[in-house]
């Protein structure tokens, strides 16, 4: 379904930024030219910080992710 989020966005002009994480978010949804980083899942402050610096106004989250584990956060 994220692949289907970006498409949609694309369809309509929208501009899109994504935070794709390392071992969890299939590379086929941002490998058309999608603006993206990749990070890992316990890195929420950088997260934060390339959601401000994209000067992203509005966010979707979609997709599973797996609970990591306390001892890598």
């Amino acid at each position: 379904m994220p692949g289907q989020i970006v498409r949609a966005c694309q369809s309509v002009g929208r501009e899109i930024f994504v935070i794709a994480f390392n071992g969890e978010t299939d590379p086929s949804t941002v490998a058309a030219g999608v603006d993206h980083e990749w990070v890992d899942l316990p890195t929420v402050g950088r997260t934060i910080r390339l959601l401000k610096d994209a000067n992203v106004a509005e966010l979707v989250m979609i997709g599973p992710l797996r609970r990591p584990e306390f001892s890598k956060l």
